[in-house]
Formats: C-alpha cells, structure tokens, sequence
C-alpha cells in the first residue's frame, strides 16, 4: 500500500505506521535501495519503497494534526 492510500488516522492507529517508518528510515537502505527493518516485536518486516520524489506529498490527518511525508510504498510481511 501506499502512505497516500491511508486518509485519517486516530491515535492507536497513527502510532504503528510511525513506528514503522521510524524503524525503516534509521535501517538505512540495503542493496536494493529500498528500506528495511522488523517490527518491533519481531513478528513482522516493514519494507519502505521511496517514491521518484522525496517532497512531502502526503498529508495524513491525525488527532495530534498533520503529517506530511513523501508517499512511500509499505509492505509489511509476516515473519
């Protein structure tokens, strides 16, 4: 899915795709380009596709207010 697919979010539901984020962007890029990391309880990985333009171009409605993020591609799998 892509982070443009996602409209609105409340707070429960905000915090997991952060997290994901979070955790793929410190992973850096592996040898693909792409953004990998686990979730963190291990049961699942997260990859972050970047798309061609880096300008945020997403806006996600939260409780907390808006967030604006490129419109990445997540994939998450189970372990």
């Amino acid at each position: 899915m892509r982070l443009s697919d996602i409209k609105r979010l409340d707070e429960t539901e905000f915090a997991h795709p952060l997290g994901w984020l979070g955790r793929a962007l410190e992973a850096g890029k592996d040898h693909s380009g792409r953004l990998r990391a686990e979730s963190s309880d291990g049961s699942a990985a997260i990859t972050l596709t970047a798309p061609v333009s880096t300008e945020p171009t997403v806006v996600l409605d939260t409780p907390r207010g808006r967030f604006y993020t490129p419109d990445y591609e997540l994939e998450v799998h189970g372990a």
